[in-house]
């Protein structure tokens, strides 16, 4: 076995108080990358553990060394008096063991020591023989410092630049950089040495050494007490001695009597330490007892071995004023098992108390054994696996994947189940950050009982697996269903992007946006079968596949806020209440077949040019526009769709119509065809209907006044306009949509009177209450007028 070394210079310099520990190491010309990789990586393992803001300036060398060392650290120290530490030490309580520690610690200025081999021992100078010093000499009232533990108690400047320390490794042996696959026979663990010699440059060390190694100098005196001064570690150093005079008395002592850890005033051992490498056990005392395992900061090394920070070497830093931190980061870009304390930053797995942190820019598989808890988790770069087997991991608060900005993350879920009460993709919780993709494939679930936001930057991509969720928040990222299925969670949205390959994918939730355009790619169908609400900006646009819509976007007690942009495939299941409606070029929307459905929107445009086609197949359109008539743009797209009546044309069409002649879209100004004017409304075919609308329903080509039936009324109509100068549209006789009235539009009529069957509906289930109706007497007029021309025209024929 090898042995490490901690040396010690001294410096002076001011002090200020200061608050995650990062680390300035200043390699040596001529240092390989392994060697700075490494010691990068031992200085991670710190960093991970306590969460003070703080540099570090350590510089590191390769030189032989002598005597079997591994290792040495020399660092800068200062005085302070006992006074400053403990009120220092007091005002950085963040833990447990902080809260009990200081509470044992003396009361200032000066507490008593046992200690030895001093020119002042009453048992005669140099004597072995340890002995109650409380004098309040300078030895009582001082504590040395290293330099690096009075950053983190904020009795030094946080970013002084000043060197901390200086870490020196043997040159004359073998080292094995890479921990993960093992340590080679015959080699050192490179990285286990540099996070023990860190260990000593942030304080593990102890006064006692400075005395094990005194002895007569040329004049022929020993050290006097007074100059054999404390180390922070040595305030929590005990022997049944040193406890028996008293709680709070050290023991400083130079012997071979075991010294042991201990944070409530000596009552309990926690660990034991070495006593002197010359007066005591034979190794330095700034260490824990040799052969026992008890941490990292043990005085010996095998080569061949692994060396861990410990529970024990966290609490010793930890109660001399390093504040423990919790993100532990995954540190083997190989990948391996979840509880191999190896392969995180800590030397430990994390759990309920810890974050968990994978930030290596590599692809590799985590595998879970078994369940798995922690307190929060972020995966921050790189490809991750989460191979969960038949089991569980439970991230805790919160899963972030690329949490910040710059980042570019993926995470995959293998079989198993992932759950954290809010789930982040491509930022945090407050805010957008980087690029984020989860991935939940066949056999894993992911739950966020609480809500998963997705980010400009984000993407759930789900591979016919499970999602449970409070809530799904679209903030401009995008879900992605690789082969179609179902989630069942609430859905609001600010907009963003829902990719379907392949299949169906249902969204049973509720959507509600808060405006922005919600952007439906991919070739396979999404199905809004959830309730809907929408606020004013919101806009729903099909850009590949097919979109399926099975619930009002709106509201038929209000205008409809959602504007639909159809540039692919969208059927309408239901009565739509919209704010607009846009079918692009080679674009199909459609309503489904059952006469019951009807489309209500301020605007409409449809791409004839490009071929784009609205087909109402059986049912009925409003367009309730907003200042001048939209009656010629209807009309427009009418003749178009008509197509000569095969009504398979770009533009208004109706599939349901087909090219028999019998059946047409007839369309009129809702003023005319129900006699409504000003602000008198009425309902229409489950709408409610003003004056300023466009109406559009599937009946018999004739039905002039779109009642359902051909009858002596709709003769009213055509007889009446064809006379009339510039008349045209299906309200006034244009029956065939050629722009013109004409003999063509008397033969539809004349042959379909007798073609029609039973009346289509005039309204359906859904009518609201009329507030206006034509008179009794004015109908009847019209009717018996009617009768009259009719017999009239027939007999012409």
């Amino acid at each position: 076995m090898l042995i490490f070394a901690a040396l010690v210079a001294a410096s002076l310099a001011p002090s200020r108080k200061a608050h995650a520990l990062t680390f300035n190491f200043v390699p040596a010309p001529g240092m390989s990358a392994q060697a700075i990789d490494g010691f990068n990586a031992a200085g991670l393992r710190w960093s991970s553990l306590f969460s003070d803001d703080v540099t570090i300036n350590i510089n590191v060398d390769f030189v032989p060394l002598g005597g079997g060392v591994l290792g040495s650290t020399g660092s800068s120290q200062t005085n302070y008096t006992y006074t400053n530490t403990r009120a220092a030490m007091v005002g950085d309580v963040v833990s447990a063991d902080d809260t009990t520690a200081t509470s044992f610690l003396p009361a200032a200025p000066a507490p008593g020591v046992f200690i030895n081999y001093t020119s002042d021992n009453p048992a005669g100078a140099g004597s072995p023989t340890p002995y109650f010093d409380n004098d309040a000499g300078g030895n009582n009232s001082t504590v040395r410092m290293h330099h690096a533990n009075a950053k983190a108690l904020g009795l030094r400047s946080a970013t002084n630049s000043a060197s901390d320390a200086s870490i020196t490794f043997s040159s004359s042996f073998a080292w094995d950089f890479n921990p993960f696959d093992g340590i080679t026979s015959g080699a050192y663990d490179y990285v286990g040495i540099a996070a023990h010699e860190i260990g000593h440059a942030l304080g593990f060390s102890s006064g006692v050494d400075l005395l094990d190694t005194s002895s007569p100098g040329s004049g022929g005196t020993f050290l006097a007490e007074d100059g054999v001064f404390t180390k922070t570690l040595d305030l929590f150093r005990y022997s049944t001695n040193s406890r028996a005079a008293g709680v709070g008395v050290f023991d400083m002592s130079a012997d071979a009597r075991s010294k042991y850890f201990s944070i409530n005033g000596g009552t309990t051992n926690l660990a034991t330490f070495s006593t002197g490498r010359n007066k005591g056990d034979g190794q330095q005392a700034g260490h824990w007892k040799d052969n026992l395992n008890l941490g990292i900061m043990d005085p010996t090394a095998s080569s061949g071995s692994t060396l861990l920070i410990s529970a024990l070497d966290r609490r010793a830093l930890d109660v001399i004023g390093w504040n423990p931190g919790n993100t532990w980061q995954w540190v083997d870009p190989g990948g391996g098992n979840f509880t191999s304390a190896l392969r995180w930053s800590s030397n430990a797995t994390p759990q309920a108390g810890q974050e968990a942190v994978w930030n290596l820019n590599s692809t590799y598989t985590v595998f879970f054994a078994s369940a798995q808890t922690t307190a929060s988790a972020q995966v921050r770069a790189g490809a991750v696996t989460f191979n969960l087997g038949a089991t569980s991991y439970n991230a805790g608060a919160t899963l972030n994947v690329a949490p910040n900005v710059g980042e570019t993350a993926t995470l995959d879920l293998t079989s198993g189940a992932v759950s954290a009460s809010v789930v982040n993709l491509g930022g945090v919780s407050a805010a957008a950050g980087g690029t984020g993709i989860l991935t939940v494939n066949s056999g894993s679930t992911i739950s966020a009982p609480g809500k998963l936001r997705i980010w400009p930057g984000g993407t759930l991509k789900l591979n016919a697996a499970a999602i449970s969720a409070g809530q799904i928040q679209l903030n401009g990222g995008t879900i992605q269903s690789v082969s179609g299925g179902a989630i069942a969670a609430p859905i609001v949205s600010s907009g963003g992007t829902a990719q379907v390959d392949a299949g169906a994918f249902t969204l049973n939730g509720a959507l509600t946006t808060s405006g922005g355009t919600l952007n439906k790619t991919g070739a396979g169908t999404l199905v809004i079968a959830g309730a809907q609400s929408h606020a004013a900006g919101a806009v729903l646009q099909t850009s590949a596949g097919t979109t399926t819509i099975n619930t009002n976007a709106g509201s038929i007690a209000a205008p409809g806020a959602l504007a639909v942009i159809a540039n692919a495939t969208t059927y309408f299941q239901s009565t739509q209440n919209l704010k607009s409606l846009v079918v692009g070029p080679g674009a199909t929307a459609a309503l489904a077949t059952g006469g019951t459905r009807s489309i209500k929107t301020t605007t409409i445009s449809v791409d004839t040019a490009g071929g784009g086609k609205l087909d109402l197949k059986d049912n009925r359109l409003v367009v309730d526009y907003i200042g001048p008539s939209s009656m010629a743009s209807v009309n427009s797209l009418l003749m178009s769709g008509c197509n000569a009546g095969a009504w398979d044309g770009p533009g208004i069409n109706s599939s349901a119509a087909g090219s028999s002649g019998l059946y047409a879209l007839g369309s009129g100004e809702a003023k005319d065809i129900l006699d409504i004017s000003g602000l008198q409304t009425a309902s229409w075919g489950g709408q409610t209907i003003d004056a300023t609308a466009v109406i559009v329903r599937y009946t018999y080509a004739g039905d002039a006044n779109l009642d359902g039936f051909i009858s002596g009324d709709d003769y009213s109509s055509i007889d009446f306009n064809v006379s009339t100068p510039g008349a045209s549209g299906y309200w006034n006789g244009d029956f065939n949509y050629d722009g013109i009235i004409s003999g063509d539009d008397y033969s539809t009529i004349d042959f379909n009177i007798g073609a029609q069957g039973a009346p289509f509906p005039a309204s359906n289930s859904l009518a609201a209450p009329i507030t206006a109706v034509p008179e009794p007497a004015a109908c009847a007029f019209a009717s018996a007028a009617a009768v009259a021309l009719l017999m009239r025209r027939r007999r012409d024929r």
